[in-house]
């Protein structure tokens, strides 16, 4: 969870996204290589299977992913189904 002030400044808060975005973002980059992409079509819409067998990649797809629905308010679950 990002930590700010509501009555900081908005520069301030978009400065701090920003910045956990980038920190997501080099973890992936970094370990891009461990991780396998597949994309295929269903009835309604798409999905993607990512597989990989480090715990640490795993760990930063699904903060990457909790944050982007957050960020973009999609009321998607943030917990992953058993």
């Amino acid at each position: 969870m990002l930590g700010f002030d509501v009555r900081e400044p908005a520069d301030e808060a978009i400065r701090l996204l920003q910045k956990k975005e980038k920190t997501m973002a080099l973890t992936r980059r970094r370990e891009r290589y461990s991780a396998t992409y597949t994309s295929e079509t269903i009835d309604n819409g798409g999905r993607i299977k990512i597989e990989t067998a480090s715990p640490e990649v795993l760990a930063a797809i699904h903060d990457f992913l909790r944050f982007q629905i957050r960020d973009h308010e999609t009321g998607d679950p943030l917990t992953i189904p058993n």
